[in-house]
């Protein structure tokens, strides 16, 4: 095709679907897209190829699609932010990537942030109010409990550390509650929290529920006093979050097991 005449009017068909031509200037020709309605300029020499990219056809992991060209985007900042898009969707719809990280099985990502470009200007919003800083992790489980899905109603940037310390883990071998282990040698439960390089150990009990009740104490006081350090750093609704973090939803599940 690349020896075609292009005109206005003509339309092409290749993997992405049929697309018309719209308009021809200064070595550029403007598409649009029939199925998904996406409009875009293209050197002549693309088009010649039959090579036009419709970038709302989900080509991440048949979910995600970019929504504009990013090929000439080089800006360190963008790259980061797709390469933590990408993650993101990885981690959701990836096939088998839940099978060597349990946590992650049957998270999703909502509709609107499918679309690179959305998830972008969302990042981008929180560098400019001061919510985000580099390094930081995009963490989905603060703001609402148990919580599934990526997307800006649930999700907030978080300090690795700090992340780090609300999230809760479960025993995968023995699926004891969050914290909890059992010590064969002296026949009892045992918990521990990790903070700040800093191990705390709990007494053993004979009770699995008893000793994650300590662990949930302690791990509560820790995290509701770190908030105070990070007041005016992280966005409102995390430091809300923090100051009123709670571990009940574990022990409601547990109980009504």
């Amino acid at each position: 095709m690349s020896n075609v005449i292009v005109n206005v009017g003509d339309v092409f068909k290749n993997k992405y679907g049929e697309y018309k031509v719209l308009s021809k200037v200064a070595g550029k020709t403007k598409v649009k897209f029939l199925e998904t309605g996406f409009e875009c300029e293209f050197y002549d020499v693309i088009i010649r190829k039959n090579q036009a990219k419709d970038y709302m056809v989900p080509t991440v992991d048949g979910v995600g699609y970019y929504g504009a060209p990013t090929v000439n985007d080089q800006d360190p900042v963008k790259l980061a932010i797709t390469k933590l898009w990408l993650g993101m969707i990885h981690r959701c719809y990836r096939v088998g990537y839940s099978e060597d990280r349990p946590a992650y099985a049957g998270c999703s990502v909502a509709s609107e942030w499918h679309n690179l470009q959305n998830f972008k200007s969302w990042v981008i919003e929180q560098m400019n109010l001061d919510f985000y800083q580099e390094g930081w992790e995009l963490d989905k489980d603060l703001l609402v409990r148990g919580n599934k899905i990526y997307g800006p109603n649930t999700c907030v940037f978080l300090p690795s550390r700090l992340n780090q310390l609300q999230q809760v883990k479960k025993n995968s071998t023995y699926n004891y509650l969050p914290g909890v282990n059992f010590d064969k040698e002296k026949g009892k439960f045992k918990a521990e929290v990790n903070f700040d390089g800093k191990r705390y150990y709990l007494p053993r009990k004979f009770s699995e529920l008893e000793c994650f009740l300590d662990y949930k104490e302690l791990k509560e006081r820790l995290v509701q006093a770190d908030a105070e350090n990070w007041k005016g750093k992280i966005h409102p609704k995390a430091y809300e979050s923090l100051k009123n973090y709670s571990l009940d939803w574990i022990l409601e599940e547990y109980l009504d097991g």
